[in-house]
C-alpha cells in the first residue's frame, strides 16, 4: 500500500505539518509507503489531506482528510461538500468530533477517527509532600515512622518540603531512601516564616502530620487550601469540616496510604504508553486497508471500530452528553463575525490559486 501525505505549504511549518511529517515517518518504520508533499500523488493507493480546508481529492485515488477545529457552520458545510465530493474519508481526532459533525448533517458514514499520538510522555513530577512542624529531642511528633517508611519501600516518587527545626538526621535517611527533600528550619522572625508556609502550602499535593497530640495548626492551612490530607486520626482532625483525605494512626496504615499514592502516581505515567506514533499510524495503516477493500462505497464502521488499537473511550469515561440548544445556536452565530465571513470566502474552490500564490 502505497500512501501519500498531502501538506498545504500555508500550514506546513505548524503542528498540522509536525503531525503529518511525524506520521510518515512512523508509517515507513512499520513497512508503509509513505510520502510527503505539497500535492497528491496519481498513483498512489491514497492520498491523505492534512487539511481539510486545502483538499481536493485526486480522481484516480482513493483520499481521505484530517479534519480538526471545525468551530463555525463554514467549515462544517465545507467538510460535508468535500466528503459528498471527491474525499471517500474523513478522519477526526475523537469519535466525539465525530458525533457531532455526524449529528450536524455531515454524512456518517464517511466519518471516523484516530487518536493523536504523543510525541513523548512527560515524566510526571514528583509527588509533593509538606510538612509543616518542628521535632523534638523524645521524638513525639513520631517522625521514626518516616524512617522507617524509607526503609521498606522506594522513595523515588517523593519530594519532601519540610518547615521546622530538627529534620536534617531524618532528611537523609529520606534521601537515601530515593526522596528528594527541602528543608527549611525557620528562623527567628516566626512571621516570616510563617509566611514562607503559607505560600508553599497551596503547591503540596498532600500535607502529612504523624503526631498524635491533638492536631497540627498545619492541617488547618492545608484543609483550607484544598490540599489532600494525610493526618492522625485524632484530635481536632477529626471535628475539621472537611474530611481527612487520608486517615491513620499506626505505621502499617501509613504504609499502605504511601503505597497507594505512588502505585497511582506510576499508573497516571504508564496509561500514556499506547499513545505512540507507532500506534498511531497502525491504526491509519488498519483504516486505510478498510478503505482499499470498499474502494468508494461507505466503509462499514464495524470494520474500522476492529483495527483500532485503543478504546474511543476509557472503561470508567463519561460519555458526552449530546451538545444542548445554546451551544449549538452559538456555533452558528460565529458565522455573523466578519473574520469568519472572510475564512469562508478564502475557502471557496475559486479562491483556492490565489491563496496559494498569497501563501494564505
Amino acid at each position: 500500500m502505497r500512501i501519500r501525505i498531502v501538506i498545504a505549504e500555508q500550514n506546513s511549518a505548524w503542528v498540522v505539518g509536525k503531525m503529518g511529517r511525524r506520521l510518515a515517518e512512523a508509517l515507513g518504520a512499520i513497512g508503509v509507503q509513505a510520502t510527503v508533499g505539497d500535492t497528491p500523488d496519481p498513483d498512489c493507493d491514497v492520498n491523505h489531506w492534512m487539511s481539510y480546508a486545502f483538499a481536493e481529492g485526486c480522481p484516480t485515488t482513493l483520499n481521505t482528510m484530517f479534519v480538526t477545529h471545525v468551530d463555525d457552520p463554514f467549515k462544517m458545510r465545507l467538510v460535508g461538500d468535500l466528503l459528498r465530493g471527491r474525499i471517500q474519508l474523513a478522519l477526526c481526532m475523537s469519535p466525539h468530533a465525530v458525533q457531532e459533525l455526524a449529528a450536524a448533517g455531515v454524512p456518517g458514514e464517511r466519518l471516523w477517527h484516530v487518536l493523536p499520538a504523543l510525541d513523548r510522555p512527560l515524566a510526571p513530577r514528583r509527588i509533593r509532600i509538606g510538612i509543616t512542624t518542628r521535632l523534638y529531642a523524645d521524638g513525639r511528633k513520631r517522625e521514626a515512622m518516616l524512617v522507617r517508611l524509607a526503609r521498606v519501600m522506594p522513595l523515588d516518587a517523593l519530594e519532601f518540603f519540610i518547615f521546622g527545626q530538627g529534620w536534617d538526621e531524618v532528611a537523609a535517611v529520606l534521601r537515601n531512601g530515593g526522596a528528594m527533600v527541602t528543608l527549611d528550619p525557620g528562623s527567628d522572625d516566626w512571621q516570616g516564616d510563617y509566611a514562607r508556609i503559607t505560600a508553599a502550602v497551596p503547591n503540596f499535593d498532600y500535607y502529612l502530620y504523624l503526631g498524635m497530640d491533638e492536631g497540627s495548626l498545619g492541617t488547618l492551612d492545608a484543609s483550607s487550601a484544598g490540599v489532600k490530607t494525610i493526618v492522625t486520626a485524632q484530635g481536632f482532625h477529626l471535628s475539621l469540616p472537611v474530611p481527612i483525605d487520608h486517615p491513620f494512626t499506626e505505621f502499617g496504615e501509613l504504609l499502605e496510604i504511601f503505597q497507594h499514592i505512588v502505585q497511582r502516581h506510576a499508573q497516571a505515567a504508564s496509561r500514556f504508553d499506547a499513545w505512540t506514533w507507532e500506534t498511531h499510524a497502525r491504526e491509519y495503516e488498519g483504516v486505510w486497508k478498510v478503505l482499499v477493500r470498499h474502494g468508494r462505497e461507505p466503509v462499514p464502521q464495524a470494520e474500522l471500530a476492529q483495527v483500532m488499537i485503543r478504546p474511543a473511550y476509557p472503561a470508567d469515561a463519561a460519555l458526552p452528553a449530546p451538545p444542548r440548544p445554546m451551544a449549538r445556536a452559538r456555533f452558528y452565530a460565529r458565522a455573523l463575525h466578519p473574520r469568519r465571513l472572510l475564512g469562508a470566502i478564502a475557502r471557496l474552490r475559486v479562491m483556492k490559486p490565489l491563496r496559494r500564490f498569497t501563501g494564505r
